[in-house]
């Protein structure tokens, strides 16, 4: 599909890459370039200010793509396989790999990347993995989803697969996953002003 504009894409991920030095902190998102022709690969993704188009992973920081690839629909990726990551996941860590392999980067995503086996992986490999996290994840802990009722700031983390997982309760419940934090008694407390 992208073979025409491959070229252009791979020069612009290179220039990047050799232009830019990222900071320790780097976020994994999905965006939309804005499409509503007719064409097998394009998404539709209703909470998105351009909900429909193609859909291209990157890796950011502070505003600057560092790279990027596109999603087919039909056609998958050339992406190798991990073993007990989802496809998902392997797409994330395609991105993540092609950071300078000399610094301690942290990976921050949204619940749409997040998973128990993913944020292992990226431990394993020299990666700090923050982010929020569907309660229906695969091993995401039994007991975090069955809490009802708590009062604000409520704050309980369970230790899955060196991953810790989280929930803590804002104006709703918010799940997170982490490989970077601790729960630390009084210390892990917010303030409400």
């Amino acid at each position: 599909m992208f073979v025409k504009l491959e070229p252009l894409a791979s020069h612009i991920c290179n220039t990047s890459k050799q232009l830019y030095v990222s900071a320790l902190n780097v976020f994994v998102d999905e965006m939309i370039a804005q499409f509503s022709g007719r064409s097998d690969h394009t998404f539709w993704i209703k909470n998105k200010l351009t909900p429909e188009g193609y859909k291209i992973l990157s890796l950011c920081e502070s505003g600057y793509t560092y790279t990027f690839m596109f999603i087919l629909r039909i056609k998958p990726l050339n992406v190798s396989p991990i073993p007990n990551v989802n496809k998902i996941g392997a797409e994330v860590y395609h991105l993540v790999n092609q950071l300078p392999p000399y610094k301690a980067f942290t990976i921050f995503m949204d619940n749409y990347f997040s998973s128990i086996n993913l944020f292992n992986f990226l431990q394993n490999n020299g990666y700090g993995a923050c982010g929020t996290v569907h309660m229906n994840t695969a091993k995401f802990p039994i007991v975090l989803k069955k809490e009802k009722d708590l009062e604000w700031d409520f704050l309980k983390g369970i230790i899955v697969d060196n991953v810790l997982s989280l929930l803590w309760i804002d104006n709703g419940p918010v799940t997170m996953l982490t490989t970077m934090h601790v729960i630390d008694g009084d210390r892990s407390r917010i303030n409400k002003e």
